[in-house]
């Protein structure tokens, strides 16, 4: 029988013995390709597969203070692991001279091509196949096993040496407390008179690898003296191993960093005999100095206890003795730096299995859905730790919190699809209450509480929000809450209403708006990082909804809050963070003193979208759309150019900004008749890079030409042309009267900044300004007693009158500056052909509309017939507006 050497216990590099390129192997490892685009199916990307296997330069970062983790390897039974990626290390094919890629790891019945030993030759082998790998220049193959003298040798180069019997190289865990901050005004980090809008939290990461955020705590707004009181875990490698605490301080004009250092040193960890670890009594507790200020954290080691070997018993030794903080610091070293949990024996032993065959076997067991066992196995195993810590671990919720908002945040990142990550997660819970013989009581199983709820759930509700902050009662809202559709939760709901209020004329959607306050505030509030950006936006609606009716405000607020408790199974722990919740947003303006509040936007945000060129997919059909990136509401899509990698649009949008802290998503789609729309590439455009805000509230803007790179999948997937402006509304409003002489492109800026995200332009007294009335009501009598005969057209909403005016005025006055306003005049349309359905009283009203505009004007003199034609000076009939 041959002889097989061992691989090192924890990360190494890979070296080969002889250079394939004759010359030193001092700096040479093996290393993986970076690729421009990566695979693509079911309408997502994976990254982490496919990826060429090399020869190249050993590389650290940071003057070789950090290690390449792309060169970096682990080995685990019997598969070889590349640090970055999590993933395996493969043959194209069975055969001499086939390539080594990075695969995803495969069940044990499947992965006869991922399992490698180590001879004593230092041949790297196939374990169950006649081949070995080879050295080429640049880049690894495999040879066949009968010509040794091509296979090369390899030196195994551990990371960290380790000593002989240590069963891991994870040798326990650090549980951290970050208890607070003081003194962060030293040194000019704060201005005494603009001491707002500071942000300050603390983020933990290895010192050799600053990307991958461990630990961060919640953000502490305006206190110069942030308190957290948060607790997280570290896994520690080896004694001497050094993690960076950063405390991160910042608003609008600034951005601060202190940090410090946490070795794992003696006061923490002692050797008590080789390869056994035990923690110091009291661990430590310490205020570090940092450049401005310090901080406040305690800490203090814990070894791995080694889990029981899996029996048929493993149920029935569950009930007598649950799982523990041994288990939990188990599962702790066992989540990857991306976030997720990748199978392996020591997971699958946390089930009660002895290999990860059957670990993957249950999930695939729980899932009736083809599409679902397509995705990396890693989302499955992950989704299944969320409920494992819910169902098994929830004694430690406070504690765990970060490990499974990382997990979530790997689910998401990996699937980018709400509608097939809730199924993953929903699989994933079926998994575990099926495994631990978990059972609720039917009326339970549906109904979303604090202890089931997930990220997804809560993104779903946000994709339901308008952009006014109103959300309408939809199916998708509904299962979101737990039920079937709209109609269970309205008889529900309006079964417990009805004994509790004597009121029937509130509309439907300031009900499911409040209930959507109260859900995020009762259910969901561990995921508060995601609601609450939103938040504000509903209760300026609810407040626009329900003004002068106080009485019938409180009473909905009181019979909503009461509902939800009672029906998602509110713990009193709860209401006592809701009551922390409610001081919070007391301090709002809109909603602590709402009658003050100006719901007036800053300005306008101009948007050209010029072209894009090396997309992804030669044979794509690109579009650009334009949301904002907290609560994902779409401003507008581009026009659709099809089969073109390098597009170009030309097209301008205008963006009223209500929020200079927001963020707008650029995002380009390849269009699909028939499939749903894919992702090809975005950028990520900040507000704050055109408008400046300084402590006198004054502001400085200005105007960006802009050739980004476009990121999808962490890696660069072609480029974005675009020009950026940005206009102040206070600069706008002090105009003098319009004439058909002084008109510009200023009063067009003015005119978009009061476009509503559904195209409309409601009746403001600004709007009636722009048509020389003094106000809305001035305005409402005069077009009122121009169509007096005219009773159906005399009847319609203001929100009619006042877009149809606005459509004749950048027709009759603002023609020349078409291409700027064709955009917004298109949303207008549309969405005047949706709330005026009769064709025939739509077509008296555009002719009233151009009538009345070009009369008050006193328009007499056109530019082309085109324009004509428009307003109906040449024929009576609307046409087509086209921009060249």
């Amino acid at each position: 029988m041959a002889e097989f050497l061992e691989f090192p216990v924890g990360y190494f590099y890979i070296k080969p013995a002889t250079s394939p390129l004759v010359s030193s192997t001092q700096n040479l490892v093996v290393d993986i390709d970076h690729p421009i685009c990566f695979l693509s199916f079911n309408g997502w990307t994976d990254w982490t597969i496919n990826r060429k296997v090399i020869i190249a330069r050993q590389m650290n970062k940071r003057n070789n203070n950090m290690h390449n983790f792309d060169q970096l390897w682990s080995y685990e039974d019997g598969f070889l692991i590349n640090k970055e990626l999590q993933s395996c290390l493969e043959p194209e094919s069975v055969k001499a001279g086939s390539r080594l890629y990075l695969q995803h790891r495969k069940i044990e019945s499947q992965a006869a091509n991922q399992k490698w030993v180590l001879t004593k030759e230092g041949h790297i082998k196939l374990k169950d196949k006649p081949f070995m790998l080879e050295a080429k220049e640049k880049c690894i193959a495999l040879t066949d096993i009968s010509s040794k003298i091509l296979a090369s040798q390899f030196i195994i180069m551990p990371l960290h040496p380790v000593k002989k019997g240590v069963p891991s190289v994870v040798i326990g865990v650090v549980r951290l407390e970050l208890i607070c901050a003081e003194g962060l005004l030293r040194n000019g980090c704060y201005v005494s008179d603009s001491n707002r809008n500071y942000n300050s939290y603390v983020q933990v990461y290895h010192a050799d690898n600053y990307e991958n955020i461990i630990a961060k705590t919640k953000v502490i707004n305006d206190d110069p003296n942030p308190v957290w009181n948060e607790v997280h875990y570290l896994p520690v490698n080896y004694v001497g191993e050094i993690f960076i605490l950063d405390l991160m301080t910042s608003n609008i004009i600034f951005e601060a960093r202190r940090n410090c250092r946490l070795e794992i040193t003696n006061e923490l960890v002692k050797e008590v005999s080789e390869g056994i670890y035990e923690g110091t009594p009291d661990g430590i507790n310490v205020w570090r100095r940092l450049s401005a200020g310090r901080i406040h954290y305690k800490a203090i080691f814990f070894p791995l206890e080694p889990l029981p070997r899996p029996t048929p018993e493993f149920l029935s030794n569950l009930e007598e003795k649950p799982l523990d903080r041994s288990t939990f610091y188990v599962l702790i070293t066992l989540q990857a730096p991306n976030g997720g949990f990748p199978p392996s024996v020591k997971l699958a032993n946390l089930f009660g299995y002895v290999s990860q065959k059957q670990l993957l076997k249950l999930y695939k067991s729980q899932c009736c859905e083809e599409r679902i066992l397509k995705i990396n196995p890693t989302v499955w195993t992950t989704s299944m730790i969320l409920w494992f810590l819910h169902f098994l671990l929830n004694e430690y919720k406070s504690e765990w919190g970060y490990i499974y908002y990382r997990a979530e945040q790997f689910i998401s990142k990996e699937i980018a699809d709400l509608e097939i990550e809730e199924t993953v997660v929903a699989t994933g819970r079926k998994a575990v209450r099926e495994r631990f013989d978990i059972t609720e009581t039917e009326s339970k199983i549906n109904r979303i509480t604090r202890e089931t709820i997930s990220i997804t759930h809560v993104r779903l509700i946000l994709k339901c929000q308008q952009n006014t902050g109103a959300y309408p009662l939809t199916d998708d809202l509904a299962r979101s809450f737990g039920y079937e559709n709209t109609k269970k939760l309205q008889t529900t709901f309006n079964t417990y209403k009805n004994t509790h209020s004597k009121s029937q004329k509130i509309n439907p959607q300031i009900w499911s708006t409040i209930m959507v306050l109260y859900f995020y505030r009762y259910v969901a509030i561990d995921q508060k990082k995601e609601w609450y950006p939103t938040f504000e936006r509903s209760y300026r609606w609810l407040w626009a909804q329900l003004k002068g009716n106080e009485s019938d405000k409180q009473e909905c607020f009181k019979i909503v809050s009461s509902f939800i408790k009672d029906y998602h199974d509110v713990k009193d722990d709860i209401m006592e963070m809701d009551h922390d919740f409610e001081n919070e947003i007391a301090e709002i303006p809109s909603i602590n003193n709402p009658q003050e509040f100006d719901q007036k936007p800053y300005g306008i945000a101009r948007i050209e979208i010029i072209s894009a060129k090396n997309l992804s997919q030669t044979d794509s059909n690109p579009y650009v759309k334009i949301s904002n990136l907290a609560t994902s509401w779409i401003y507008d899509d581009t026009r659709v150019i099809y089969n073109n990698c390098n597009p170009v649009w030309e097209q301008v949008f205008y963006i009223p900004v209500y929020n200079i802290h927001e963020n707008l998503n650029l995002q380009i789609f390849n269009y699909n008749a028939l499939l749903n729309d894919t992702l090809l590439g975005f950028y990520i455009f900040d507000l704050k890079s055109i408008i400046k805000e300084y402590p006198n509230n004054s502001y400085e803007v200005k105007k960006l030409k802009l050739d980004v790179n476009l990121i999808y999948e962490e890696s660069n997937s072609g480029q974005l042309s675009f020009v950026a402006d940005f206009f102040l509304l206070s600069e706008l409003e002090d105009l003098e009267i319009i004439t058909t002489t002084n008109v510009s492109i200023r009063h067009l800026y003015l005119l978009m900044a009061y476009q509503n995200q559904y195209g409309y332009f409601e009746l403001t007294n600004t709007l009636a300004r722009l048509f020389n009335f003094f106000s809305k009501k001035e305005l409402i009598k005069a077009f009122s007693d121009f169509v007096q005969k005219d009773e159906k057209v005399r009847s319609l909403d203001n929100k009619i009158w006042g877009t149809l005016l606005v459509t004749s005025f950048l027709k009759v006055l603002l023609w020349k500056e078409r291409c700027e306003w064709i955009s917004a005049y298109n949303r207008a349309e549309n969405w005047l052909n949706e709330n005026v359905t009769d064709l025939e009283i739509e077509e008296r009203l555009f002719n009233y509309s151009n009538k009345f505009v070009i009369q008050h004007f006193n328009v007499t003199q056109w530019i082309d017939e085109t324009q004509q034609r428009s307003v109906g000076v040449l024929g009576k009939k609307k046409i087509v507006i086209f921009c060249k």
